[in-house]
């Protein structure tokens, strides 16, 4: 998506400039206390990079190896709660931050986004949850039809599959076969 609006009709990917995704983590997220790790894909089996020129850059709050700029340095102790207010920006960054924690409306919004994403996620992990137990049931449905020799209906009933299931599981049992 980043690409499409960089990329012109008809212009070949090679001409993309590289790119720079910057991740800034309050927390150690490898464990390794660096303040800057530059990352590029690569595949793990030939350990050979993508040469797409796409760096993803983890600057880590809580790092203490590597250098990095005053300012930059400034900016990882705001994150980690300590604010330079002699700083013109870390102060008016620092001020924005204190607007939207302290701003109801925000504050009511980002809890409002926050929720529908618990209840998507959790619609999600039901419905893999549920497509999980449909596919493991048609599995062993077809194994038991094989290994007895019996019916899809025989076979359902043996695992206990309700009547008024029955039709669902034997629709994706006509489908697999």
């Amino acid at each position: 998506m980043v690409d499409m609006t960089t990329l012109l009709a008809g212009t070949d990917y090679d001409d993309l400039p590289p790119m720079f995704v910057i991740i800034f983590s309050p927390f150690d997220q490898f464990g390794d206390k660096e303040r800057v790790s530059d990352y590029i894909v690569y595949c793990p089996k030939t350990h050979r990079a993508l040469g797409d020129g796409t760096h993803v850059i983890y600057v880590n709050s809580k790092g203490v190896n590597g250098k990095v700029s005053p300012t930059m340095q400034k900016f990882l102790d705001l994150m980690n709660g300590q604010v330079d207010r002699k700083d013109a920006l870390i102060n008016d960054i620092a001020k924005k931050m204190d607007y939207y924690n302290h701003n109801q409306e925000w504050r009511a919004n980002r809890l409002e986004y926050e929720t529908t994403l618990r209840h998507e996620r959790k619609l999600g992990v039901d419905e893999g949850r549920n497509e999980g137990i449909y596919e493991t049931t048609v599995k062993n449905a077809l194994s038991v039809m094989v290994k007895f020799n019996v019916s899809a209906e025989q076979a359902l009933d043996a695992l206990g599959v309700p009547k008024s299931d029955q039709p669902k599981y034997l629709q994706m049992m006509k489908e697999k076969v």
